[in-house]
């Protein structure tokens, strides 16, 4: 079958659809069903085709036909068990906006408007004035009466198709869509979806009403900030107050609080006020205007002004203008039209010089105080630093005066002095002097020791915001253990994009892709693709379908239907500000040579670009941005949010890693308050890190999303444990959530730091309902060079509130910063160590000297000086180290940055465990040394050492985990640790024993401590006074003389005195012999 499309000079060709008919070959005949055929073009699927075929086979065995159907002109009908049957059907349409359209023929599309077919009937949409101002529809709520199909396989497609409104009456087809499935949108008619006209419906309306008079906004125009979904700022005014609770009514006009009942303990709810830094003002609902410039207000002839912000500024010269005609008739003069003329010229000008006048004073202003934060936060750690080292100095003073008084003292029942503390500071200051307290000595040091007792381990692991992160992705096994042990709020960690959890937020809207005209397609266009040139647009809206009466009909001719789509969000714009949390990567795809990646973000909302690649992270491919980028836009044109991580480069342009794009209207219209996570519990404690931080109370919440499903508002009634909530006719009690370890606990003698009843029961009830809690979600990134690879992913959560409303502060994730810390380790004596080498005299012997340094900073290894010729294992030292290293205490890691090459230009950060490790050596000077034991101390699991050598056993490294003490709460401990050789059989063997002072200080401390390196100045904390080493320990080619006499004199100086006397007595006797011959001759001759 071929289909064409007539024209008066020609027939177009549409498509071809090629069938295949039911074989009929028997004589039960079954009336056969329509299907739908695609009618296959040249380009793509040009429509499809309901119909049905069938094939009879005649002859002798064949089969007899059927009767066949009346026939009509020049065609037979469409028999009646065959043709669909229809119903009368009403089709409500909510054409909410479009989006991201291109350009048309390089032209680009600015008033749009849209053509709605469904059954045969077409549904037209008024046009959108600007959609660079506002993409969305002015009415966006229409319906229309159709005859539909019952069966749903027979159901028309619905088309939709986008003209733009261009000059001279031009209206080119931009965009179309079909959408063939739509079961999902039928429905039956019911009341429940929109409550009937009662007191809560006359509720529900007051609210609106108000609502859609509160729209005046800072720099948005008339209406532009008046949102649906930021006017439900309301609180509980009285916590305590429990009884038979019901809503006030919010009032339309001047009243801000209205009792719903009559009732004696009625909890009141307020309207929290908007923010005041905009000349916008509102005049009372019944006066029917909004005045945007203050210097008209005064005018009687203005009335409600769109937000257009250009017509704003000219009010004034419209109405002079009108008293001008006025005074001259209804007529003015050719003089006064030109002077209008030109000083509305002059106007234009003016305004546009202001405006790039102040577009300059905005960046010259940023960056001043941009400038002025930086010196402010210098000087605030300078400060900072200053004040701490006072306060340590005061304190150490204090503590010295308070032992020279209790050393001064008589005995131990003798009373001592001390000024009783004040809470608003120092007495004496902000509140009257309390007498002094009579303690005694051992109370007194009693107390000393309780203000010395240090924070709990515990306490430091979730004093921050990262704890929570932690403990949501399970990186720290300790942190789940606290947070079930104290019943602390968690965050949710979404393993996906928050919308594939949440049905993409699509409760209020769906979102149509919109493609280009056939006739728009290259010819070269593949049939069916999915091809990115064919998408130019989104479409945003939804549809309701359901049958409905003949009276119905009728009765929409004449008075305005009651319609299933209710309590819409107000479309008009509005100015929110955004805040993106941007905790940290995961496995992002390395780009640089070596399997690395230098990763930094960029982030664009609306005309706003963060680009942070001046913190940019070396070598990270799961790097902690912990950023946070806050930005102003309006919804709906800015709703686009991207998200972009790029690999730095030295050289050549930056390449980009992957990117992420957030639908920002989706989640703030949602009713599951995508656009703020609801927290687990209401802490009101300001000082707390959990405190709530929404602009909306759990009952404005609660209210809020009654209000977007067309639910009554919800009712409380009891108080305390017998306290309900009921919602949507459902019954919620207190006491059911807060049973067991679910009740919030708080310390007595504390401010109350939770919310009242009714707002923790409205929050429970929330979460129940399936509200977007407070979470991290996972977003994959993709790079359009590798289409549908993923490159990695990010943990981000997204925050928009409106901008009129108070702002919460923002949630501080910036990364940890490590603490400064000196380790101080002094190494006074090894004893019993191994002897390796062994003199010419064959005594065992061994040259010690000892190396320590903490793990992963080989490079910072100090070394002792050597203890010469030890003949029994003991070494004598007294030699002072000091290692200057970063601490993140909560993590308990070392903090190291590290060049990995000497041609690197960034060094990389590098985290350790907090382990000090120890060798001890045999010195050689012509081999290498070697290595006699070794054992490796961990600082915050540090076994206990042991007082004296002979209790020093391998047996101390056996301690259990809780018996093992940490140099941050202990920061000073002494004593012996065994040393071990392990290399030969694998098994720990015990090589010697050394004694060592250990020692921990902040930097603050170390500077009121100073120490110096060895025994180099300024030598005390403690003064070390040269080792008193046996006179055995020297060195051999240093003292020769020292040797002979050690090694030679004192143990054979007799046998070398006996033989050099025996050695003078042989001479003398030689010499006697020698001479003796001559001697006897000259006697002979001489007498």
């Amino acid at each position: 079958i071929e289909l064409f499309d007539e024209d008066i000079l020609s027939h177009d060709p549409l498509g071809r659809v090629v069938c295949r008919p039911v074989v009929r070959n028997s004589s039960n005949y079954q009336v056969g069903k329509l299907r739908w055929y695609p009618i296959g073009g040249t380009k793509r699927s040009k429509g499809d085709l309901l119909a049905g075929f069938e094939l009879f086979k005649l002859g002798t065995s064949g089969v007899e036909l059927p009767l066949m159907p009346p026939f009509e002109g020049m065609r037979y009908l469409v028999p009646t068990d065959i043709r669909p049957k229809l119903q009368l059907t009403r089709v409500e349409v909510l054409t909410w906006g479009v989006r991201l359209m291109k350009d048309y023929k390089m032209i680009p599309v600015d008033a749009p408007h849209i053509d709605i077919e469904v059954g045969g009937q077409t549904l037209s949409i008024d046009k959108i004035e600007s959609l660079k101002k506002h993409p969305n529809f002015v009415s966006p709520h229409a319906y229309v009466d159709v005859e539909l199909p019952i069966n749903e396989e027979y159901l028309p497609p619905i088309n939709i198709r986008v003209m733009d409104n261009r000059a001279f009456g031009y209206t080119p087809l931009v965009a179309v869509a079909t959408i063939k499935e739509y079961g999902k949108y039928r429905t039956e008619y019911s009341l429940n979806e929109k409550p009937a006209l009662d007191e809560d419906e006359e509720k529900n309306k007051a609210i609106l009403s108000e609502v859609l008079v509160d729209q005046a906004g800072p720099g948005s125009g008339a209406g532009a900030l008046g949102d649906f979904m930021g006017m439900l700022d309301e609180e509980l005014q009285d916590d305590t107050q429990a009884a038979d609770v019901v809503l006030s009514n919010i009032a339309a006009k001047d009243e801000a609080v209205e009792d719903v009942k009559d009732m004696e303990d009625g909890v009141i709810i307020e309207i929290e006020p908007k923010r005041s830094d905009s000349q916008a003002q509102l005049v009372p609902a019944d006066a029917g205007m909004i005045i945007s410039n203050p210097a008209a207000a005064e005018a009687p002839l203005l009335t409600e002004i769109p937000g257009d912000e250009d017509n704003a500024g000219n009010i004034t010269m419209k109405l002079e203008e009108k008293e001008l005609e006025a005074a001259n008739g209804g007529k003015t003069t050719k003089k006064s039209e030109k002077q209008m003329e030109k000083d509305l010229k002059m106007e234009e000008k003016l305004a546009k010089k202001e405006a790039k006048l102040k577009k300059k004073r905005d960046k010259r202003e940023k960056k001043e105080r941009e400038k002025y934060m930086k010196i402010v936060e210098k000087d605030r750690q300078k400060t900072a630093k200053a004040q701490a080292k006072a306060k340590y100095k005061a304190e150490q003073a204090m503590k010295k005066k308070a032992l020279e008084e209790l050393e001064k003292g008589g005995s131990s029942d003798e009373e001592t002095f001390i000024p009783a503390g004040n809470e608003g500071g120092e007495a004496g200051e902000g509140g009257d002097e309390k007498p002094p307290s009579r303690l005694s000595r051992k109370e007194t040091r009693k107390k000393k020791l309780e203000e010395e007792v240090p924070i709990h381990p515990d306490d430091i692991l979730v004093s921050d915001w990262w704890s929570k992160y932690y403990q949501c992705i399970g990186s720290d096994p300790r942190l789940d253990r606290i947070f079930k042990e104290r019943n602390l709020p968690t965050i949710k960690l979404y393993e996906e994009e928050l919308e594939e959890d949440h049905n993409k937020f699509r409760d209020l809207m769906d979102v149509v892709r919109l493609n280009r005209p056939d006739n728009e397609l290259d010819s070269d266009y593949a049939p069916d693709s999915e091809d990115e040139d064919d998408h130019v647009g989104l479409f945003k809206g939804s549809f309701k379908i359901y049958p409905i009466t003949e009276e119905m009909r009728v009765k929409a001719e004449t008075e305005e239907p009651v319609l299933m789509f209710s309590n819409l969000p107000n479309n008009a714009p509005v100015d929110v500000v955004v805040r993106v949390y941007i905790v940290a990567g995961i496995n992002l795809t390395p780009l640089d040579f070596g399997g690395s990646v230098d990763p930094y973000l960029w982030v664009k909302c609306g005309k706003h670009i963060h680009d942070d690649k001046a913190n940019y992270q070396t070598k990270k491919i799961n790097p902690e941005f912990g950023k946070m980028f806050e930005s102003r836009c309006s919804l709906p044109r800015d709703s686009q949010l991207i998200i972009k991580v790029y690999d730095h480069d030295l050289i050549g342009s930056n390449d980009i890693v992957g990117g992420t794009t957030i639908d920002l209207e989706d989640r703030y219209l949602s009713w599951k308050r995508a656009s703020c996570g609801v927290p687990q519990t209401y802490i009101v404690d300001k000082e707390n890190k959990d405190v709530w931080r929404d602009t909306l109370k759990p009952i404005a919440l609660l209210k809020r999303m009654c209000l977007l499903k067309g639910w009554a508002p919800p009712t409380f009634k009891g108080k305390q444990t017998s306290l309900r909530c009921y919602v949507n006719g459902s019954e919620y009690k207190l006491k059911y959530f807060e049973s067991g370890n679910r009740r919030p606990v708080e310390k007595p003698g504390t401010t109350k730091k939770h919310g009242s009843d009714e707002h923790r029961l409205a929050l429970y009830v929330l979460h129940e309902l399936g509200v977007v809690p407070e979470h991290i979600e996972t977003r994959t990134l993709y790079n359009d060079d590798c289409p549908g690879i993923p490159q990695g992913k990010i943990h981000l959560w997204v925050d928009i509130f409106p901008y009129d409303r108070n702002l919460p502060p923002p949630v501080d994730i910036r990364p940890r910063v490590p603490q400064k810390y000196v380790l101080r380790v002094i190494v006074w004596n090894t004893y019993d160590v191994i002897l390796q080498d062994e003199n010419f005299m064959g005594e065992r012997m061994s040259d010690i000297f000892c190396k320590i340094w903490m793990e992963g900073l080989p490079k910072y290894a100090q070394e002792t000086d050597v203890h010469f010729r030890s003949l029994t294992g003991e070494g004598n030292f007294n030699w002072r180290m000091t290692y200057d290293f970063d601490y993140l205490l909560a993590e308990q890691k070392v903090v190291a940055f590290q060049k990995e090459n000497f041609w690197s230009v960034d060094a990389v950060e590098n985290r350790y465990l907090p382990n000090l490790l120890i060798e001890i050596y045999d010195f050689d000077i012509i081999s290498s040394n070697d290595l006699l034991g070794w054992t490796e101390l961990s600082l915050v699991s540090l076994v206990p050492p042991t007082k004296g050598p002979k209790e020093c056993s391998l047996d101390v490294y056996d301690t259990p985990p809780a018996n093992r003490i940490s140099i941050f709460d202990k920061k000073k401990i002494k004593g012996l640790w065994p040393v071990y050789d392990d290399s030969l059989t694998g098994e720990k063997e015990l090589t010697g024993k050394i004694e060592l002072e250990i020692e921990i200080l902040t930097e603050e401390e170390a500077i009121e401590k100073p120490a110096g390196q060895a025994r180099n100045d300024p030598n005390e904390n403690p003064t070390l006074e040269p080792p008193n080493r046996p006179v055995t320990s020297f060195s051999f080619f240093l003292n020769p003389f020292t040797v002979f006499k050690i090694l030679i004199w004192e143990k054979y100086k007799w046998k070398i005195l006996m033989s050099f006397i025996i050695l003078l007595c042989i001479c003398f006797l030689a010499l006697i012999i020698y001479t003796s011959p001559g001697a006897m001759t000259n006697a002979l001759w001489s007498g």
